[in-house]
């Protein structure tokens, strides 16, 4: 029953972030080089998951699967744009990370 209610949420939610979705706009022709790293910047904004699930009210398990869905949408949406860009390999692991807002490994919080 659980799983189907998550996945009913988690159409919603797919339908409602493509019917909001923009083109993107072209790039500007004297567009500055890019960075030193060699995975480009993501353009999609990084979603407060946690502020979403808050300002919704919900609380505990109902917290916990809203923060699920709204993560695995974001890496969704990161994984999208780099298939877009033709990103392959470790690039498109690091523009990935970078872009869902999670810390190459090693940064971060020290887990052990």
């Amino acid at each position: 029953m659980r799983l189907i209610v998550i996945a009913a949420v988690l159409a919603g939610f797919t339908t409602a972030a493509a019917a909001q979705t923009a083109p993107a706009p072209a790039p500007a022709p004297s567009a500055a080089p890019p960075a030193a790293s060699n995975v480009p910047a993501p353009s999609t904004p990084p979603a407060d998951c946690r502020g979403q699930a808050q300002s919704k009210g919900l609380r505990g398990q109902a917290a916990r699967d809203a923060i699920q869905v709204c993560v695995e949408e974001q890496r969704l949406a990161c994984v999208k744009e780099a298939v877009e860009k033709k990103i392959v390999g470790q690039q498109r692991r690091e523009f990935v990370r970078a872009c869902a807002g999670r810390p190459k490994r090693g940064e971060g919080s020290n887990r052990g």
